[in-house]
């Protein structure tokens, strides 16, 4: 066996030369004492070197249903179709037993190349992979897979290779086999089966099925098609429609049923042809890759939106909801939902691949909201020792960006030369890295989100970076790297802002995407304003200083900051329809503070007041929290407002510690619940 087909076990790796030592321990076996050593090694190897060893009086006791009458709990689990699957469980000390078989057996055994379900390294994409992009795919499902294999079965199965235990053995190959099955009542019989639940059930149904295998794939070749077996379900696939053919189907029949004893399934056997969807294992083939259903991308999609505007309060009562629709989850309580988001998120690079752009943005987008979580769970939880987080430092955000306006390679990557003509491609890219680098080492607390557009932008040969229209992201494809783009550089002698393909499609893009340039930023408060307040925005008594407004200019993540202004808006909305207060006022004013030039943009919500003390801890949850992280690093963030314990100033984001109430004198220019971002 080679070690492909060993992943991580208990978090170790098995060597070969381990493996080659339980093989050859086993080769020698002649008594029951032998196999208990030699399981014990191999719980050791499993669970580490302070595992307990497993007595001679431990195996006799489980292998006797008669003595040990609770081995297994059995339980039910629902099916798509609505009926019930029982699940048999071992009871802990059993299940400790057969994992350590288990593990011995996958040392011992290696499957046929055709199985790929319950084999290590090996995954439903893998069993899928086999079969995209044909004519025809043709599943076959085992009615009762684990069920056919009885008592008798397992034990031939320990005295043909790769196990051999010998005749004189047969005791050896009776005890393992007692262990590995368990009486089960079928169609009102009682049988010693393999039970549904079993660490062992798994991989001795690939052992038993290692001629089935054989026969399957030599019958595939054998009609020009392909085979896979994925435990109980079976798959053929082919350019030619050869399932309908006599000689196919009695072949088949003969194989399954008449030489296994297995029964196929009639009622879950069906041919798919390229005109409709070809799925494998649930997975879609019909293309060159394995893909999801639309349908799966779809629910996440719904999911990360519900928790984007409602908050995860709102969002885990409407996850709720549809998880308990499916007739599978009836009466269930679901778990949480970015529990179940992480691990769709993880199916699905595991399907599409990590580089795959629809993961890549889902991903982008739960990590958003992950970095919150948490901050809605109503348990109770133990002091925290106070954060070592250092603070934002938005002035270094700005002092990166500023490059773009005043470095000698990286102003020239959005401006036109001065010069006429441009500079050499490589000298000038070689200058654009340089400054790029030292500006991360003199400014080492930029967003990373930031620096990562930036770098795709200026730097990736395959660039991909995003401006925001709404809820939709535009994905980009265009940058200095890109070698269409080399291409036309290097022939054009023109700057990309001379052409009008590169300027309105590369270039102006890319500005807005770094900083909120004169003109734009009325436009970027009604978007916000539109998307969060919908239908209620007419109810909203709206005042904005427009000649304050249309002439701000500050550099930032656009990105980040256009999301934290419509989270801002969805708290207005929320609490203004629940209070009836509808007054809005937004401005902006430029401000000197010694040598610095602050920017601030100032959002109240008139009339409206705090409902928690400015000190209470859960004061910055839900949407607030989600707007302090989203301007963390890109500018400082103040709530002015009456709390229950009087009128505040309350800081969430800043780059100097200057926590503190607010005078009398403060007081009188708060109107209402107050959003205040100050940028450099």
């Amino acid at each position: 066996m080679h070690l492909k087909y060993f992943d991580e076990v208990a978090n170790m790796k098995i060597k070969q030369t381990e493996i080659n030592l339980l093989r050859a321990q086993f080769a020698a076996i002649q008594s029951k004492e032998d196999l208990v050593k030699i399981l014990t090694k191999a719980k050791k190897l499993l669970y580490g070197e302070k595992a307990t060893k497993i007595h001679l009086k431990s195996l006799t006791y489980y292998a006797n249903p008669a003595i040990c009458k609770s081995r297994y709990t059995p339980f039910h689990v629902k099916k798509k179709s609505g009926d019930n699957r029982v699940i048999h469980a071992p009871v802990r000390g059993l299940r400790i037993v057969l994992s350590s078989l288990n593990f011995l057996l996958q040392c011992l055994h290696e499957p046929h190349k055709t199985a790929t379900g319950f084999v290590p390294g090996k995954s439903i994409v893998d069993n899928a992979r086999i079969h995209t992009n044909s004519n025809y795919v043709y599943n076959i499902d085992l009615k009762d897979f684990f069920h056919s294999f009885n008592r008798n079965k397992v034990k031939m199965a320990f005295m043909y290779q790769p196990f051999g235990l010998k005749k004189s053995q047969e005791p050896l190959a009776f005890l393992l086999a007692s262990l590995c099955t368990h009486p089960i009542e079928i169609d009102g019989k009682t049988q010693m089966i393999l039970p549904q639940g079993s660490p062992t059930s798994p991989t001795l149904s690939n052992i038993l099925c290692i001629k089935l295998d054989r026969r399957l794939n030599g019958l595939a070749k054998r009609f020009g098609a392909k085979y896979t077996r994925y435990a109980d379900d079976i798959t053929f696939s082919s350019s030619d429609n050869i399932y309908t053919q006599a000689d196919f189907q009695a072949e088949l029949q003969r194989i399954i049923v008449d030489d296994q004893k297995l029964t196929i399934n009639a009622q879950k056997t069906r041919l798919q042809t390229k005109y409709e969807r070809q799925q494998v294992t649930g997975l879609v083939v019909n293309d060159k890759n394995v893909n999801v259903h639309r349908a799966y991308v779809k629910q996440i999609r719904m999911w990360l939106y519900y928790w984007e505007t409602y908050g995860k309060i709102k969002a885990e009562r409407l996850f709720q909801q549809d998880y308990q629709k499916s007739a599978v989850n009836a009466q269930k309580k679901a778990p949480p939902l970015q529990r179940i988001l992480e691990g769709k998120l993880n199916f699905l690079k595991m399907v599409k691949g990590k580089k795959n752009n629809t993961y890549r943005r889902l991903k982008q987008r739960f990590d958003e909201l992950a970095s919150v979580a948490g901050n809605n769970d109503t348990k109770p939880k133990k002091p925290k020792r106070k954060s070592s987080k250092p603070l934002p430092r938005p002035q270094e955000t700005k002092g990166f960006l500023s490059l773009f306006n005043n470095s000698k390679g990286l102003k020239y990557l959005t401006h036109k030369f001065n010069d006429i003509t441009p500079p050499d491609y490589t000298e000038f890219m070689a200058l654009c890295k340089e400054e790029f680098d030292q500006g991360q080492k003199k400014y080492p607390n930029v967003p990373t989100a930031l620096l990562e557009r930036i770098q795709q932008y200026t730097f990736a040969s395959a660039p991909e970076w995003f401006t925001r229209k709404g809820e939709e992201k535009n994905y980009h494809h265009m940058g200095w790297s890109e070698p269409k783009f080399v291409e036309w550089y290097q022939k054009s002698s023109l700057h990309p802002a001379s052409n009008a393909k590169w300027n309105q499609e590369m270039i102006l893009p890319f500005k807005h995407t770094i900083e909120v340039r004169a003109g734009y930023l009325p436009a970027i408060i009604d978007e916000a304003i539109t998307l969060a307040l919908g239908d209620s925005r007419s109810s909203f008594d709206i005042q904005i200083s427009n000649d304050t407004i249309k002439v701000a200019e500050f550099y930032t993540d656009v990105d980040r900051f256009q999301l934290a202004l419509y989270h801002i808006f969805s708290t207005i909305k929320t609490h203004g329809e629940a209070n009836f207060c509808y007054g809005l006022t937004i401005d902006f004013i430029k401000e000197k503070s010694g040598s610095t030039h602050i920017k601030k943009l100032i959002i109240t919500h008139v009339d409206s007041e705090a409902t928690k003390p400015a000190n209470d801890e859960g004061f910055i949850k839900g949407d607030l929290n989600t707007i302090k992280t989203l301007l963390w690093g890109l500018c400082n963030y103040n709530i002015e407002a009456k709390f229950p314990d009087g009128f505040q100033s309350k800081t969430i984001l800043a780059d100097k510690q200057n926590l503190g109430k607010s005078s009398e004198e403060e007081e009188k220019h708060i109107k209402g619940f107050t959003h205040i971002l100050k940028f450099y």
